[in-house]
């Protein structure tokens, strides 16, 4: 556990053991650990209308205020232009939003403010380092005796933080366990009636699986501020083998004959929901036998590992930045005897491709994405970036294909990462001070 503030999960999770809140918790049953610690330096209201104030931000893309009245949740966000709420998002004025939360009633909800809240981006780094995949986050402000949202549920884990006032939850009985999209808005007919009611303090944490139906209300006399912190988003067995699967088959294609024999003549005359036939249950059986064959599984563990890297790009161009990376500064110059370190290696993916040359390596890496656009999908700013250039060209660096050898043996093992003289490496002396060059201009590698 951290001594300087929340910085990790098992910050977020104490004093039980992160082994434990995986085994007895973690996409089974929801936990709510009472704590009385300060959070409010990861986000709060005050911190909200100074972020609006210092920021060119927009209702919907940025915040949304809304609020339940018990049966219909009602959109507060107001539009401009005049077409209503098909128009062009507001801007997201701190008096406007003050006045809607004080006036209306409205719940707050803000997007990804780890993009303006070092502390909060710090614990988000860390926490995509420990479940390998990306973290997002959302605030929340509800007024007192209010609820923003009705009764629903997410496609995504849940970890609430209490960071200010007090919320009332109330847990209902998932309708579909481990839930693979978000609901609509849920009546409470459908619902039943809660198997938990939990008030949340400040400091306390909430965690529920995705799939787990849920609402709140602010109780007390001040307002509520919570942040959801959210992952495993399309992280599941079935989203792997969406994206591998068809890679792996089709490469696998070339090297078994099964695999490209033709369908049937007037196959799809044969199959189908109206169409079914003997036909189409006899192609069923070619590809039970053929996916089980030992041929099959050879050719599908051979192809997983680059069809595993082509599904990780994802993440990997996606996720936050490494926060020790150099902002400015001159890359140290290579040379064949300096002594060199791999780092970073879990921000960068090497693909094999072919470009006008024949074939190379290209190397995507995440070291220079934006923290400013997180989670963002790319609407938010560009960091002062020069408008034009092609957003790939800073994540990805082309190397000779003779290049993966060196890479491999600067992989981390048991052991941590290896200490290499360049000139030791498994590539021309020449090429490999190069590529060495090109590593350290990302900061990717370093001369320990």
């Amino acid at each position: 556990r951290s001594k300087a503030g929340m910085k990790t999960l098992a910050d977020m999770l104490h004093p039980m053991p992160t082994g434990d809140f995986f085994k007895a918790h973690f996409e089974k049953q929801f936990l709510h650990s009472k704590q009385d610690r300060p959070l409010t330096n990861l986000f709060s209201l005050d911190e909200l209308l100074s972020t609006l104030k210092n920021n060119s931000l927009a209702f919907e893309q940025d915040i949304n205020a809304c609020r339940y009245d018990g049966q219909v949740k009602h959109s507060l966000n107001p539009c401009c232009g005049g077409g209503g709420c098909q128009s062009t998002p507001a801007a997201a004025d701190a008096d406007a939003v003050a006045k809607l939360f004080h006036e209306k009633g409205a719940t707050l909800q803000f997007h990804q403010p780890q993009r303006y809240s070092p502390a909060l981006q710090e614990l988000v780094y860390n926490l995509e380092q420990e479940f390998g995949c990306l973290v997002g986050t959302n605030l929340y402000v509800t007024p007192p005796g209010c609820q923003g949202l009705a009764p629903h549920h997410d496609d995504i884990e849940a970890f609430v933080l209490q960071l200010e006032g007090s919320k009332k939850w109330r847990l209902y009985k998932p309708l579909e366990e481990l839930a693979v999209s978000y609901s609509t808005d849920l009546p409470r007919e459908s619902i039943g009636e809660p198997i938990a009611e939990i008030e949340l303090h400040q400091g306390d944490l909430l965690y529920f699986p995705r799939g787990q139906i849920h609402e709140a209300v602010c109780t007390g006399d001040s307002h509520s501020t919570h942040l959801t912190i959210s992952t495993y988003q399309e992280w599941s067995l079935a989203t792997l083998m969406v994206n591998v699967l068809p890679q792996c088959i089709s490469s696998s294609a070339r090297d078994m004959l099964a695999l490209r024999k033709g369908l049937p003549p007037r196959f799809l005359q044969t199959a189908g929901q109206l169409h079914g036939t003997n036909t189409q249950r006899n192609v069923l059986q070619q590809m039970r036998a053929v996916m089980q064959s030992d041929d099959f599984w050879d050719n599908l563990e051979e192809h997983f590992p680059t069809a595993v890297d082509q599904f990780a790009m994802d993440f990997t161009m996606a996720r936050l930045p490494p926060p020790s990376m150099p902002k400015t500064g001159t890359p140290p110059t290579i040379t064949a005897a300096d002594r060199v370190q791999l780092q970073h290696e879990h921000h960068f993916r090497a693909v094999p491709d072919e470009d006008a040359e024949g074939e190379v390596l290209v190397l995507w890496h995440g070291i220079r994405n934006k923290p400013s656009q997180h989670m963002m999908g790319g609407c938010a700013d560009n960091d002062d970036e020069d408008e034009g250039g092609d957003p790939e060209d800073e994540q990805r660096l082309v190397l000779p294909m003779e290049a993966m050898p060196l890479l491999m043996s600067l992989m981390p093992g048991k052991e941590g990462y290896p200490k290499m003289v360049v000139s030791d490496l498994p590539m021309g002396e020449e090429a490999a001070v190069a590529v060495c060059q090109e590593l350290a201009n990302l900061g990717l590698l370093v001369v320990v």
